[in-house]
């Protein structure tokens, strides 16, 4: 993975968490599936967060576009 894209998009989310933390918690809650109505584990800490979001869109980075609906 880009360790470089990686950084920066880190310092985006932490940008998104000073901001409106509940965006950050929407974009996690987005990537992951989630029910956005439900509450994260109480256990779940920003970093993890933060990191989970990171895992996500470096896979899809990597993965590159889904094509198989054209």
């Amino acid at each position: 993975m880009d360790i470089e894209w990686r950084e920066q998009r880190r310092q985006e989310l932490l940008e998104i968490r000073s901001a409106s933390p509940a965006k950050l918690v929407a974009l996690y809650k987005h990537v992951h599936g989630l029910d956005e109505f439900k509450p994260l584990p109480e256990t779940l800490t920003i970093e993890a967060v933060i990191e989970a979001i990171l895992d996500r869109e470096g896979i899809t980075r990597l993965s590159g576009p889904d094509t198989t609906n054209n």
